[in-house]
């Protein structure tokens, strides 16, 4: 009945047009335990799944198969002991998914990977909440904050955050250098608008631009020199810039 239930209301989805989320997942196959390669798209709450790109952007094309994420209770990353392949996702408590073969689907990547379960979390963390509505015994709130992926996640968002406060806090203390008055009070400096002379002979003026009005230099945007070091717990280095708070996986250049 479920699956009959998510078959009708996959007829009514435009899978082609804006899908939410979409990509190249490996599940098992519905009768045979052998692994299949699928495309598959995400939209109100369904998750389908089509034989190719092309079968899933074509327009009235039902999909082999289709997942109601409001029945599933989470999502989250697995092991390679668990999934049986490398960079799998695992569909938590549904009945539904574990027959069709969806209960592990295994990503070409880890970033892939982290990104699915994210999106697939978000989702069926708001279903849950859908369902259990304003007024629980235990007063929990109806949409509860959805908990990192993984590790990978959570490392990265706390390198961000630290970066971030380590810059907050060095602009605060250049404001409060800039601010101070010189120790004997005798000179009493005030500048109003300062004009150099830039490319082709253009003035610029100081007052034009907030940051230079505190007293700081220019700082390129992908930073000098701030880039800090972090690994993964699978020793994967990515790399945080204090100056910007910028995150990424490429090296940056000296």
């Amino acid at each position: 009945a479920a699956a009959a239930a998510a078959a009708a209301a996959a007829a009514t989805i435009a899978w082609h047009d804006r899908p939410e989320y979409c990509g190249w997942l490996t599940k098992k196959g519905e009768h045979l335990s052998n692994w299949r390669r699928r495309w598959f798209v995400l939209k109100d709450d369904k998750l389908g799944w089509f034989k190719d790109v092309s079968q899933a952007n074509r327009p009235g094309t039902r999909p082999r198969g289709v997942i109601d994420l409001s029945k599933v209770i989470s999502a989250c990353t697995a092991t390679l002991g668990d999934a049986g392949r490398a960079h799998g996702v695992e569909l938590i408590g549904s009945v539904e998914a574990e027959k069709a073969g969806c209960k592990f689907l295994c990503a070409d990547s880890e970033r892939e990977c982290d990104g699915w379960a994210a999106k697939l979390a978000e989702v069926c963390n708001d279903s849950v909440g859908s369902r259990g509505g304003g007024d629980s015994a235990a007063g929990a709130s109806a949409h509860p904050a959805a908990a990192p992926s993984s590790r990978l996640a959570s490392q990265l968002d706390q390198g961000y955050q630290s970066s971030v406060a380590n810059a907050v806090s060095s602009a605060a203390s250049r404001d409060r250098h800039a601010a101070r008055p010189f120790d004997n009070g005798a000179i009493n400096v005030s500048v109003t608008d300062y004009a150099v002379a830039g490319a082709g002979g253009q003035n610029t003026s100081l007052a034009s631009d907030a940051y230079l009005q505190r007293g700081g230099a220019s700082i390129p945007p992908e930073g000098n020199g701030a880039w800090d070091t972090y690994y993964t717990n699978e020793g994967v280095a990515y790399y945080v810039n204090s100056q910007t708070g910028v995150t990424q996986w490429e090296k940056p250049n000296p």
